[in-house]
């Protein structure tokens, strides 16, 4: 897997390390993707209470719903 592909794969890990509060996450990334990131922020009980906000260049890319049923604030 190429460096790139393995963004939220290194965002998990760092934010295991040290994480930060609140989380800006972009949807749209190779490998796994923002809501996948989410997700897994959500499932670690170090980082589940990280608030994670979404950001994206394009409105439509942003599914609202989908946000906020893995867990984003905003």
């Amino acid at each position: 897997m190429s460096e790139s592909l393995k963004m939220g794969e290194k965002a998990l890990e760092a934010m295991n390390e040290d994480p930060p509060d609140p989380v800006l996450l972009y949807i749209l990334m190779p490998g796994m993707d923002g809501y996948q990131v989410c997700r897994k922020i959500k499932e670690n009980p170090k980082t589940k209470d990280n608030p994670v906000i979404f950001t994206t260049v394009m409105e439509e890319d942003l599914q609202k719903n989908l946000g906020y049923s893995v867990g984003c604030a905003d």
